[in-house]
């Protein structure tokens, strides 16, 4: 086991992180997708007018690499998994001060999440001619906020954040010219043991945000607490921010489960469509969209807004890794074909059925 070195005292990896190899001799025009940890990552080789259009960005517009900017991306990152802020350090921080933000200029390796939304990032080498925005020359969009990237996946800034971070970049090197290696290597690299976990002063803070805020962390006793004291189990702060919501987000499952049988809804949404489904989707985790789906979750509910005409791949397009278990998982719970749990928990390989369900529904 690799173990990660700190002040305070060793901790062992997570074994989800282990090294992944790509021959990236072949690499084209095409991004190529690969999975490291549980999270999607994006290879893509740059053109020369890519290149180009980094070494001359207005960077007055862009996300710059501040200490507030990088500790705040450090505490949001913990969020996803208490050693991803130490593995970014690795390479991230330093790669923060180049325009390519990689090691070669040419090719970049990025992990497309957006960190505001949860949703995977569409790569546009060209600004959308159907949603054309100002000042963006390509890169990456988020089509669940509008927000776009530029090529080295600094985020262009806008008037909805008070924050501004840039598309993470996992740990990575090259062994040869056409070798890449994500993760930490042989022998590995060492890594901070720092835990980067927000403090939160519960007691200052109102009963509803209070609540949401536990959900979020997991504090099931403070939950329970506020629950008990008479607080609704549908509050909600801002835009229909829930606590089923935020649990359903980090994959909290006991808080998922005492929510529900509290009376929330396991449909329910904030004020843009988002249901705890996708929050789910959205943080990976396959326990949870099992648990939500078996309390009556639609899985039929594609897109965020009730006129959306999508399809199941449009609700996977959230989904980072573990794509082929999650799309199994669904369609066991949709209208569209019933698949045995024990298929989707056990066998990972696909029948010829599903192979056929996949290429109806899925554009992958």
């Amino acid at each position: 086991m690799v173990q990660i070195v700190g002040a305070a005292e060793q901790q062992t990896l997570d074994p989800q992180f282990k090294d992944v190899t790509v021959n990236i001799e072949k690499l084209g025009s095409n991004p190529w997708v690969v999975e490291w940890g549980g999270y999607t990552v994006s290879i893509i080789k740059r053109t020369s007018a890519e290149i180009k259009a980094l070494e001359e960005a207005d960077t007055s517009l862009l996300g710059a690499p501040s200490t507030k900017y990088w500790h705040s991306l450090l505490e949001r990152t913990f969020d996803s998994h208490p050693q991803l802020p130490n593995l970014l350090e690795l390479d991230q921080r330093q790669l923060e001060e180049s325009p390519y933000r990689s090691h070669r200029k040419e090719i970049l390796v990025v992990m497309p999440m957006s960190l505001y939304t949860g949703c995977i990032l569409a790569y546009s080498p060209v600004n959308e001619p159907n949603k054309p925005l100002q000042n963006w020359k390509g890169g990456f969009f988020d089509p669940c906020s509008n927000e776009a990237y530029d090529f080295a996946g600094r985020i262009l800034k806008n008037d909805r954040r008070q924050k501004f971070w840039n598309i993470l970049i996992p740990p990575h090197q090259y062994l040869d010219q056409n070798t890449l290696l994500i993760g930490l290597g042989n022998p590995p690299r060492q890594i901070s043991s720092t835990r980067y976990e927000p403090k939160i002063d519960y007691e200052s803070m109102k009963p509803v945000p209070r609540l949401v805020e536990a959900a979020k962390r997991g504090k099931i006793n403070i939950v329970k607490q506020l629950l008990d004291d008479g607080l609704s189990v549908n509050s909600y702060i801002g835009p229909g921010v829930t606590p089923l919501l935020e649990a359903s987000a980090k994959g909290h499952n006991n808080i998922v489960e005492l929510l529900i049988e509290r009376g929330a809804s396991a449909n329910q949404a904030n004020n843009s469509g988002f249901t705890s489904l996708h929050a789910a989707i959205a943080g990976h985790s396959l326990e949870t969209v099992n648990l939500l789906a078996s309390h009556g979750a639609d899985v039929n509910r594609i897109c965020f807004n009730p006129d959306c005409n999508g399809t199941l791949s449009t609700l996977l397009f959230i989904g980072h890794g573990k794509k082929k278990r999650l799309l199994l998982l669904l369609l066991h719970y949709s209208n569209r074909v019933q698949i045995p749990l024990f298929h989707i928990k056990g066998r990972m390989h696909l029948t010829g059925h599903e192979r056929t369900v996949i290429t109806k529904y899925l554009q992958f």
